[in-house]
């Protein structure tokens, strides 16, 4: 039974430094990625990044974003809204996780307590029941087993969205950048995107509607 709980802890451990060890290795490729994957959307003649964009220069779409967004440009409207539904699915995997991890705690004990029972009869020596027993054992050991390989998954799942994460914020960091829009840094002296002009009120539009 502990040596279960310490091959868990071990994965559970290893998967979050696999992603802090991403978080850092990939970033450049991911920033390229994401613009990347902008240009492939359409290319747009680019607004300017202070004044009112003018509509009438872009497609339909940014028309109806442009007063959500202002003053962000087409490619920063992109960048936004990736990254809105990016962290919209980020968080519904961390739930997954966490409730995946809720179903285990509780299979491990119903396995273990199986386990003791199984072993307590075998010792008695009555062979009355232990068929059953061993039967219903080797059941529940075999759903813990898959609960398992459901929740290593869900860390990849957990680790490419992160990935992701990390290369989009990059990404709209040096938008920002190149604009000129000054921002506040967090404790971990990294951008803080909610003190960027336009950021929250276009992260919000983007985020509620995934």
């Amino acid at each position: 039974m502990g040596s279960t709980f310490q091959l868990y802890s071990l994965l559970n451990n290893s998967v979050h430094a696999y992603i802090v060890y991403m978080h850092i290795d990939t970033r450049t490729a991911l920033k390229e990625h994401a613009f990347n994957t902008i240009r492939s959307v359409a290319v747009i003649p680019t607004a300017n990044a202070v004044s009112e964009p003018d509509y009438s220069e872009y497609p339909i779409p940014y028309d109806g974003y442009g007063k959500y967004c202002h003053p962000l440009d087409f490619d920063g409207i992109m960048l936004v809204k990736l990254l809105a539904k990016n962290t919209h699915k980020l968080e519904k995997v961390t739930k997954y996780i966490n409730k995946k991890e809720s179903n285990i705690a509780c299979q491990e004990t119903l396995v273990g307590e199986l386990k003791e029972r199984l072993d307590s009869v075998m010792d008695d020596g009555n062979g009355s029941g232990i068929a059953e027993l061993e039967s219903e054992f080797i059941k529940q050991n075999g759903i813990l087993e898959q609960l398992k390989e459901q929740l290593e998954r869900l860390f990849e799942r957990h680790s490419n969205r992160y990935k992701k994460d990390v290369g989009l914020r990059s990404a709209l960091a040096e938008y920002f950048a190149e604009h000129g829009m000054s921002g506040e840094m967090t404790t971990d002296d990294e951008p803080n995107l909610y003190s960027y002009p336009g950021f929250k009120k276009c992260f919000d539009y983007f985020y509620n509607r995934s």
